[in-house]
């Protein structure tokens, strides 16, 4: 049929590259028109676990608003615009929404799927994740689960993402024994690719979705060879 797909990333309120900001991530979330033009058909989204995509949004400005880092000289300061707030996962199931709308038993295994990968994304970010909702408009099933770092007082969303946290603990390791930055930052690299291949594994194995999640990076889709490259 097909392989489990799931990806991790975080935003700023600053927007990347590709136009992305919290905004835009939450805009797309309750399918403004500006925001999923690769829609055809947009649909409101469903919200399955937690509070919709507006108060996701009102409840991140007020958050990071209070929030505050602290200087190299013991300054407390706001949250830059360019720090990441927010933390996305998405999950998607193999099946297409034909299938689910033309076959019983797909529409039922997608569902015993989704009650399942909820549990256990509930199990890993607990109340950090305020937010899940399906999109039932696109070519196959998937749910957006939101997650702010609600139990961190500088507001550090990559703190959320296991690729960026091993990455820096990597790149710090090599610092403290004299690797120079290119050499950190490759270690940084190789470990980010690792902690992904993990977290891969881990939603395989986990009690329960057993059968139902298949390893990220088989059947073609590859791993990421870094976080530069968005794929996780």
């Amino acid at each position: 049929m097909g392989f489990q797909f799931i990806h991790v990333e975080t935003f700023s309120r600053k927007a990347d590259k590709q136009g992305r900001s919290v905004a835009f991530i939450l805009q797309e979330a309750r399918r403004e028109p500006a925001a999923c033009q690769h829609v055809p058909h947009p649909l409101a989204p469903t919200v399955i676990h937690g509070i919709s995509p507006v108060e996701v949004e009102a409840l991140h400005d007020r958050l990071v608003a209070d929030a505050a880092t602290v200087d190299k000289f013991g300054k407390a300061r706001r949250v830059r615009v360019d720090q990441h707030t927010l933390c996305t996962v998405v999950a998607s199931h193999p099946a297409t929404m034909d299938m689910v709308r033309d076959n019983a038993t797909t529409a039922a295994a997608v569902a015993d799927w989704e009650c399942r990968t909820l549990a256990w994304l509930v199990g890993q970010y607990g109340d950090r994740m305020v937010s899940v909702v399906r999109h039932g408009d696109e070519s196959h099933p998937h749910i957006h689960a939101y997650i702010l770092p609600t139990d961190d007082p500088t507001f550090r969303a990559k703190a959320l993402h296991p690729g960026w946290t091993a990455k820096d603990a990597a790149v710090r390791d090599a610092r403290v024994v004299g690797a120079d930055a290119k050499t950190a930052n490759a270690r940084g690299d190789t470990a980010y690719k690792q902690a992904m291949r993990q977290l891969s594994m881990i939603a395989v194995m986990e009690p329960g979705m057993i059968g139902v999640m298949e390893p990220v990076g088989t059947g073609g889709n590859g791993i990421s060879n870094g976080p530069q490259n968005g794929l996780f």
